[in-house]
């Protein structure tokens, strides 16, 4: 078993995958909002109504493949990543590890915030922070009920 570290993850031993999945979810997350920045014409959820058929087809496409699609995909990335890091500080003291996450939570508190008041009110990125501010409090629970783990 390799040594744990409380370093990052050497670029060279990332695995790509996740990586890459983050990224096409980022993008698909962007593709999904992309809609809500439409104006001029009449709208329904968001989607314009008027449009040609090419529009029509990529508002299908975008309804079926993407809204609701990539944001749980995202999320469930972003839980992977946060069980990762725990994962890598088993070593170290269920507080630093809380500490650690703590300190992640609260700069996606921060910058989500700033990123919802400023630019677009749709920001998720708050929301993300709390929820793995609630979430630091489960690092290293037993995995049974009482007395039996």
């Amino acid at each position: 078993m390799p040594t744990r570290t409380p370093e990052p993850t050497a670029v060279t031993a990332r695995a790509l995958a996740p990586d890459l999945a983050r990224g096409f979810m980022l993008c698909f997350i962007a593709l999904a909002n992309s809609h809500y920045f439409l104006s001029g014409r009449p709208v329904l959820g968001g989607y314009p109504q008027d449009g040609s058929p090419l529009d029509s087809a990529a508002t299908w496409l975008i309804a079926t493949f993407v809204d609701g699609r990539a944001f749980p995909m995202f999320g469930l990335l972003f839980g992977y990543g946060v069980a990762h890091m725990a994962r890598r500080r088993s070593d170290a003291a269920p507080r630093s590890v809380r500490r650690l996450l703590w300190r992640r939570s609260l700069a996606l508190v921060v910058i989500g915030s700033l990123h919802g008041l400023l630019l677009y009110a749709g920001d998720i990125l708050a929301a993300y922070g709390v929820l793995l501010f609630l979430g630091a409090w489960t690092v290293r629970w037993k995995d049974g009920p009482a007395g039996t783990a």
